[in-house]
């Protein structure tokens, strides 16, 4: 089993969860069902380090320079 790392936030903080909707969830202890929300925590963990991966890939490839092409002349260079 991993190691459970504390939950990190989503890279868009406006985005719905089941918190910010004020819903509430209630799990039924059972045989089976202790292997489901480590599942669902593992899901959710996975899918905030996605958006923010994400979020971070697309603001450094938007950063990144942009070389400008060198001016070739054909009438100079043979």
């Amino acid at each position: 089993m991993p190691e459970k790392r504390p939950r990190s936030r989503a890279a868009n903080p406006a985005r719905l969860t089941v918190a910010s909707l004020g819903l509430e969830a209630k799990l039924v202890s059972c045989k089976g069902e202790a292997e489901l929300k480590v599942l669902i925590e593992r899901y959710e963990q996975l899918l905030c380090e996605w958006e923010s991966l994400s979020y971070r890939t697309i603001k450094a490839l938007g950063d990144r320079s942009h070389p400008k092409p060198k001016r070739s002349n054909a009438l100079r260079h043979p």
